[in-house]
């Protein structure tokens, strides 16, 4: 099974957060993002790969930025491929990643979820929700009396 790091956008850019303003909030520019992440790692897995995503994994923890840049780094030497899902944009931190995937002759893929044309994205994942933790809602469930 392929090990394949996947990128999509996080933070919304000041561009986004202005060019949405009066539709969405930063909040939920972030919270779609979230959503949108989330998606592409069902897609990944739906295609037979181990993906991880690191913006996910470690926007998740108080941590000194220079050590989460280190081991997301780290990460690229352990990955045979990197998946950038751009829907949302191609930001800064997709094309550091696509340049340090690129030194490191990794396989550079660039998907897409949404047919863009005929949908509206941000409209898409405004409308669903974000479960904090699918799995674990589950073991709850199992496991309450």
């Amino acid at each position: 099974m392929k090990i394949v790091m996947v990128e999509s956008p996080f933070e919304p850019s000041r561009e986004v957060v202005a060019q949405y303003r009066g539709r969405y909030s930063a909040a939920e520019l972030l919270r779609q993002n979230l959503v949108y992440a989330r998606r592409c790692l069902c897609h990944a897995l739906s295609r037979g790969e181990s993906p991880i995503a690191s913006h996910l994994l470690f926007g998740q923890i108080d941590a000194k930025r220079e050590e989460i840049d280190r081991a997301a780094a780290e990460l690229y030497h352990r990955v045979d491929a990197v998946a950038f899902y751009i829907d949302l944009g191609f930001v800064a931190a997709m094309r550091d990643g696509q340049a340090h995937a690129r030194l490191l002759g990794l396989e550079v893929t660039h998907r897409i979820l949404f047919n863009s044309a005929a949908e509206d994205v941000r409209a898409q994942l405004a409308s669903c929700d974000l479960v904090t933790f699918p799995r674990l809602e589950d073991l709850r469930a199992r496991v309450t009396p």
